[in-house]
């Protein structure tokens, strides 16, 4: 586990809501939209410093031969993404990074191919949460486990 790969720090904001902190400080909110990656929180992270604080481990994860997992939150998984994919830094807070899903990114020794999971292109398009016909119970995910993905999974 490493402590690099934790959410940016919302500082005195953490635990709140997007639309909480716009209720709370309606001026930060703005500022932050127009400039989200210099934007530091206060007494917290900017996007800035999330790059910072994660350089190291991606040199470190970029000496290791064996397939890596990495789970993590969706600011660092930006952040992360841009680097392997030699993404600008300036505009890495803006990659769409669905939530609940698997992402493959394999480096051939020269360049990163992203592979996508099958469920990935339908969260992206909005059908999600899926509607309640094809939602799982925890019986079904149970059942699920070890089995590969599917691109449109069935309830049982």
């Amino acid at each position: 586990v490493y402590r690099q790969l934790d959410e940016i720090f919302a500082g005195e904001y953490d635990g709140f809501t997007e639309s909480q902190i716009a209720e709370i400080d309606p001026r930060f909110s703005d500022e932050r939209r127009g400039d989200k990656l210099g934007m530091r929180y206060p007494k917290g992270e900017s996007y800035l410093d999330l790059v910072t604080r994660l350089e190291p481990l991606v040199h470190e994860l970029l000496s290791y031969e064996e397939p890596l997992l990495v789970v993590s939150h969706q600011a660092v998984l930006r952040v992360l993404r841009a680097y392997l994919l030699h993404q600008p830094r300036d505009s890495c807070h803006a990659n769409a990074i669905p939530q609940h899903t698997v992402m493959k990114i394999t480096w051939d020794g020269w360049n990163f191919e992203v592979q996508p999971s099958p469920l990935e292109a339908r969260m992206k398009s909005k059908q999600w949460p899926p509607p309640e016909d094809q939602k799982w119970t925890p019986e079904d995910a149970q059942a699920a486990l070890g089995q590969p993905e599917l691109d449109h999974p069935s309830p049982g």
